[in-house]
């Protein structure tokens, strides 16, 4: 199959300027909205007709622009709400109406127990749990309980500290969290991180290509996709959501 891949003309609009964009991820909220994660917050963009594609900043319900938050990551969960990981502002939950961007409180009963300011990622898993990938561990909210839980467990002894600092997350279709952290690539048993136990059954690579790996997918034909800093290596899942060999592609840095 032949794709025709054009490059797309730029419209900035209102005050934006081009060296504030610093975009991360583009997400298609909608047939007319895209959601763009930037350095200067979420970016309200659109396709048009002439292959353009304009990008300004979101107004909230009261008309004023809504606040420039360094955005790593943003997803469209599956009753269509908007989260957001942030630089310095924790994490943001909004939802869309009438094409602006509202922001929605989120109540933690037993406080954030420790989370740093810096969430590195946001993740709906196939239960719809929302997990925050942070500095200080693997954080779950509870919708039903209106609480957070954290892993490892800080009440338990013998855990791996090294997935304290946490960057990135996706779950396989057996029920496995595979989770990465700076220096190390893990596949976990969900359930137990769900039930607060330390895992003892799990895999653990600590390869450079590995490191300081943000972006974890599983794609449709169940290949594992994992950005490190050595490039972009793949993994084919067997039926068992067991990995194969590991192929990584790269390319020489510019600054060599």
């Amino acid at each position: 199959e032949t794709y025709n891949i054009k490059e797309l003309n730029f419209k900035i609009g209102g005050d934006l300027e081009e060296k504030d964009i610093n975009a991360f991820t583009y997400i298609e909220y909608n047939d007319s909205l895209i959601l763009v994660s930037s350095g200067s917050g979420i970016l309200k963009g659109r396709l048009e007709n002439d292959a353009t594609f304009s990008i300004q900043k979101f107004k909230d319900e009261n008309g004023d622009q809504v606040g420039g938050h360094f955005m790593y990551q943003t997803i469209v969960d599956s009753e269509g709400t908007v989260w957001g990981s942030t630089w310095r502002n924790y994490f943001k939950k909004y939802y869309v109406e009438n094409g602006n961007l509202v922001e929605q409180e989120v109540v933690s009963k037993n406080g954030l127990l420790g989370m740093t300011a810096f969430v590195r990622s946001v993740y709906e898993d196939s239960q719809k749990n929302i997990w925050l990938p942070n500095s200080n561990g693997l954080y779950k909210l509870s919708e039903t309980q209106s609480m957070i839980s954290v892993f490892p467990p800080a009440h338990l002894k013998g855990c791996d500290d090294q997935t304290y600092s946490i960057y990135g997350i996706t779950e396989d279709s057996g029920g496995h969290l595979w989770v990465s952290s700076p220096y190390n690539l893990y596949r976990f048993d969900k359930d137990d991180i769900l039930e607060n136990r330390c895992p003892t059954n799990y895999l653990h690579f600590t390869d450079p290509q590995f490191h300081l790996a943000r972006d974890l997918f599983i794609d449709s034909a169940n290949r594992l996709w994992v950005s490190g800093q050595n490039g972009l290596s793949i993994s084919q899942l067997d039926e068992n959501n067991e990995p194969g060999p590991c192929l990584l592609y790269t390319s020489p840095s510019p600054r060599d």
